[in-house]
């Protein structure tokens, strides 16, 4: 198992992250995962495999987590399949860590491409954490297609 970490996830990286300032402000934080991009450019992704993906703003509540991909498992029979929730530990770190199914658990819309949005209870029931969380993506099914090319969006709806 690998943990990978993109732009959105370091901590004093390169993107922004929109926290609510208000009471009963909802915001949007849109992550997109290039395959053909560092630092997954080439990389096969294996069973396992963790992406950390972007953050979840401290004391901010999910309201609704949205998936849109490519066709990321295009040759042969499609076998890509992840879970997408909460990741141990702080956004950033490429140690020891594990990835929660809260807002996606097993998806396949990676294989032919399309949008998701959560169904599942669990992901309108993550408390609030007192410091920023990353939002991960866990590998449950390599792709039959290695390396995958294309790009993932995952746009993660919170409010304060």
């Amino acid at each position: 198992m690998t943990v990978y970490v993109l732009p959105a996830a370091e901590q004093s990286g390169p993107v922004s992250i929109a926290y609510p300032d208000c009471a009963g402000d909802v915001v949007v934080n849109r992550f997109e995962i290039d395959l053909a991009s560092a630092p997954l450019k080439g990389v096969t992704l294996a069973q396992d495999d963790i992406l950390d993906i972007g953050i979840i703003p401290a004391t901010s509540q999910v309201v609704d987590v949205i998936i849109d991909s490519d066709d990321l498992d295009s040759n042969g029979t499609p076998t890509l399949a992840f879970d997408v929730g909460v990741m141990s530990g702080n956004p950033g770190d490429t140690g020891s860590r594990t990835c929660g199914a809260e807002f996606f658990a097993a998806s396949t819309v990676a294989q032919a491409g399309g949008v998701a949005r959560t169904t599942l209870k669990t992901a309108f029931r993550v408390a609030p954490a007192q410091s920023d969380k990353s939002v991960g993506l866990k590998i449950t099914t390599a792709a039959a297609t290695q390396p995958a090319t294309g790009k993932l969006g995952i746009s993660v709806h919170v409010r304060g």
